[in-house]
């Protein structure tokens, strides 16, 4: 029998296995993350790390600068403005008077225009590209995720392995994976089931690592989804015979003899090429196009809320101020 299974103790004990011809687990294969929402794109270019040393040096340079020059009878808010109008690249203020002010203020702008510099050339990078989240890449990442683990129900080792695994990551896998029927009407036998809850980001499916990847080349989703790092019982794959076969080492000769020259290598890459390419024409690429209302929707988000609050500001005035 010519099949793609693992060698297991069972199956070594009901047939003759040859010698294998390759080596290979179940895969895992998840949904490609969606981008993220357009309106983070102003805080896209830097990380929280970033984002929070620019604001603490903000503050600690506020505060500095205000105890050097508030012998010039110059309010707090006053000098907060004019670190404000040096980040935002706006320095149409004329300098201090004092050298150990400007000199202070000089280190200051030239931070200002590096991180300016930055945010505005990754910003140009964020505004046209879209953002995706990290790609969970080990079964360790999996089983801590959201994502249940979805598998064909055709009599597979794999559920009650997962099942009754004394480590943890697989059994945290085995406790959440759901089975579909088996359908042999059906075009690819009921993975369909598995492949409709992946697509639908709720799930992750595994099976047999190349042979799963021809399924989402052959139902049309291969561009939409990825196949991660780690994989499940790898195990040598060999062709199984009926018990004591008498011409069995006639096969394991000629088998080995066609893995040791790389026959087997070189189709096995041929095949999985073939559908790579297949795979490849699914995926279109966008290329150059204008910025749109989506690309910019961070941008007119900020200038609404600025806006709502300078309105909020000026009735504040207008109540407070007296009447005449």
């Amino acid at each position: 029998m010519i099949n793609f299974s693992a060698n297991t103790p069972e199956r070594y004990r009901d047939f003759d296995l040859t010698v294998a011809y390759h080596f290979e687990g179940f895969g895992l294969v998840l949904e490609v993350p969606r981008p993220l929402p357009r309106w983070q794109n102003l805080l896209l270019p830097f990380t929280s790390l970033v984002w929070i040393i620019v604001v603490v040096s903000f503050i600690v340079t506020s505060a500095v600068y205000y105890l050097l020059y508030y012998q010039f009878d110059k309010s707090l808010v006053e000098n907060i403005f004019l670190i404000t109008q040096d980040l935002m690249n706006d320095t149409s203020g004329d300098a201090p008077t004092p050298w150990k002010i400007r000199n202070f203020l000089l280190m200051w702008w030239i931070f200002s225009w590096i991180i300016q510099l930055c945010w505005i050339c990754n910003l140009i990078a964020v505004l046209t590209i879209p953002i995706f989240p990290k790609k969970i890449q080990t079964k360790e990442e999996l089983a801590k995720s959201k994502y249940r683990l979805c598998m064909l129900d055709y009599g597979e080792f794999v559920p009650e392995a997962l099942r009754t695994s004394t480590e943890s990551t697989l059994a945290t896998l085995g406790s959440k994976l759901d089975l579909v029927p088996l359908r042999m009407d059906w075009k690819e036998f009921g993975h369909e089931g598995c492949v409709e809850l992946v697509v639908a980001g709720t799930h992750a499916q595994t099976e047999t690592y190349s042979y799963i990847k021809m399924v989402y080349v052959r139902l049309g989703h291969a561009a939409r989804t990825y196949m991660l790092r780690d994989e499940l019982y790898p195990s040598y794959l060999s062709f199984r015979l009926r018990k004591h076969t008498a011409w069995k080492h006639k096969f394991d000769y000629g088998i080995q003899r066609l893995y040791e020259t790389g026959l087997v290598q070189l189709w096995l890459r041929r095949a999985m090429d073939e559908f790579a390419g297949k795979s490849a024409q699914e995926t279109s690429s966008e290329g150059q196009a204008p910025l749109t209302l989506e690309h910019l929707q961070g941008s007119f988000l900020i200038l609404s809320v600025g806006l709502f609050v300078s309105l909020l500001i000026m009735a504040g005035e207008v109540l407070s101020s007296p009447r005449k």
